[in-house]
């Protein structure tokens, strides 16, 4: 069954997919520098102020896990399986990186903001980390991009005399 009919315009075009991740990335980093806000409005009460700018740590190590992933499954001699018994220390290493930041990420929250306010947060953290996981394996995704490309360009001027016509 042929599905090439089947695909939108915009699903086709790999500029638009670039400028859409582009944008996603853009978009994100924002997002993750007034992220602020949301601690002061969950503290509406005098803590607010005293209370110093919580760095988003969790949102960026949930962006390295995404691209570092990434990269070892796109680098790597071995597949990448979650499945298989035999697990190397690469795999664990990132299985105990991911449950140490959402529980650091939970365990702040609670300390921070209390029980209902703290979940609430934490949530919010756990969604916005999955995003941010997502937004790792896209930057992956553009610097093998741009990699190939720069690898492309060099082959170009390193070869220009042997693909020249006389």
């Amino acid at each position: 069954m042929d599905t090439t009919n089947q695909l939108m315009t915009s699903q086709s075009n790999e500029w638009i997919t670039i400028l859409l991740s582009l944008l996603l990335l853009i978009g994100l980093y924002f997002l993750q520098k007034y992220l602020y806000l949301l601690d002061e409005k969950l503290l509406i009460n005098e803590d607010a102020k005293t209370m110093e700018r919580q760095r988003p740590w969790p949102l960026w190590i949930a962006i390295l896990l995404g691209f570092t992933i990434f990269m070892y499954d796109v680098f790597s001699p071995r597949a990448l399986n979650f499945y298989r018994g035999d697990w190397p220390s690469f795999q664990w290493m990132i299985l105990i990186l991911g449950l140490t930041a959402v529980g650091g990420c939970f365990g702040q929250s609670l300390l921070l903001f209390g029980i209902q306010k703290g979940l609430i947060r934490g949530f919010i953290y756990l969604f916005l980390m999955a995003v941010f996981f997502y937004a790792g394996f896209v930057s992956g995704l553009l610097v093998v991009g741009l990699l190939a490309l720069l690898v492309l360009i060099f082959f170009i001027k390193y070869f220009k005399k042997q693909l020249t016509i006389k």
